[in-house]
């Protein structure tokens, strides 16, 4: 896990998506819409989470981009640890792990479910790395 600043987390956490019913300091959902728990950063657990490399690093690796550039904030967001796992060096489609049930306010794992990265943040990304990618 990389050494992030508060202030850093913060702004990758806003990045989640709020859920009705739930504080959204306490608790947010990922791009594949697994439930995550403010205070169980670094958590493996049903509701830790991670931060995502929606471009994978090892990628960014592979094409030339400098480390330094890795942990541009357009391509870090927050991911449940679960769905982190699943995603591995997947892009733009990934597997997912666990998605949020609302009946029973909690993450129930999923089989054989994929996600595809927004289309606005894959253009964001292309322009970021661009002179790489």
């Amino acid at each position: 896990m990389s050494n992030y600043s508060d202030e850093d987390l913060d702004k990758i956490w806003q990045k989640g998506f709020e859920v009705a019913g739930l504080d959204p300091k306490d608790y947010r959902t990922d791009a594949a819409k697994g439930l995550m728990k403010w205070s169980l950063y670094g958590n493996e657990g049903k509701l830790g989470w991670e931060v995502d490399h929606i471009y994978p690093k090892e990628k960014l690796k592979e094409k030339g981009v400098p480390e330094n550039k890795w942990d541009d904030m357009v391509n870090l967001r927050p991911m449940n640890a679960k769905n982190n796992a699943a995603k591995g060096e997947d892009y733009p489609t990934y597997c997912v792990a666990v998605q949020y049930d609302v009946s029973s306010r909690t993450n129930t794992e999923v089989k054989g479910k994929s996600r595809t990265v927004d289309s606005g943040v894959q253009a964001k990304i292309a322009s970021a790395y661009a002179k790489w990618l």
